[in-house]
């Protein structure tokens, strides 16, 4: 006679088999592996690097010294892509801020292409020191090499090479390119290698410009910036 007990064992574990095996599973109960997690990061860093302007410039209001970084062996160009590198711009990462742009010699190594100013000392700066001062979107870039830099684009667009320089900058957001000139009219080419992700690195967008403009900031009609530019200007 069969052994009941182990029949009876038997029979619930097929039946614990087939329901496992027939078991449905809610397809939107589980993680979707095929996607990537949205980067949250580039977006929030928007926000933090305006917020770091606001503070900046209601510091100033208040008298008290401008927000300021630790001092790091590091630093960031502002400049435009030179006619021999491919880069890409982060299509995120940007904020605006008010530039004054040197129109003469730059006599010494440690003298910055362009100031960083407190956007409430504009107007002075413009009747008094008879300078001029623009608004332009600060781009986080990066080339090949992974060597990254700010690129300033005028926000007027009355201005020559403004409507270009936001062309190609908005490519290069999708696609690496190389600017072949950057006169009116500048063409430029995209890169062979389009699958190369641009290696941005983790320093903030924020950061990068407090260290761009290290001692290259205007905060008081008193800076040493500004008594130099009245004898120079």
């Amino acid at each position: 006679m069969p052994d009941i007990e182990s029949a009876s064992t038997a029979s619930r574990k097929r039946k614990a088999k087939n329901a496992k095996a027939e078991k449905v599973i809610d397809p939107e109960a589980l993680p979707d592996e095929t996607q990537p997690a949205p980067d949250m990061s580039a977006a929030a860093q928007v926000d933090e690097d305006e917020e770091w302007l606001r503070a900046r410039n209601a510091q100033t209001m208040k008298g008290a010294p401008p927000v300021s970084d630790s001092v790091l062996a590091v630093t960031f160009e502002v400049r435009k892509p030179t006619e021999d590198e491919f880069f890409r711009v982060h299509p995120l990462q940007q904020t605006v801020a008010w530039l004054l742009e040197r129109k003469f010699k730059v006599r010494d190594a440690d003298e910055k292409p362009f100031y960083l100013v407190n956007e409430n000392l504009v107007d002075r700066l413009v009747s008094e020191v008879k300078c001029k001062v623009r608004r332009y979107m600060m781009r986080r870039a990066v080339n090949r090499q992974g060597e990254e830099f700010l690129i300033a684009v005028p926000t007027d667009s009355n201005l020559g090479h403004a409507p270009d320089m936001r062309a190609y900058v908005e490519t290069a957001e999708t696609q690496w390119i190389k600017v072949l000139t950057e006169r009116r009219g500048c063409k430029w080419e995209p890169g062979d290698d389009q699958k190369l992700a641009p290696a941005y690195s983790a320093i903030s967008l924020a950061r990068m410009i407090r260290l761009a403009f290290r001692d290259a900031e205007i905060n008081s009609m008193n800076d040493e910036i500004v008594k130099k530019l009245r004898g120079a200007l």
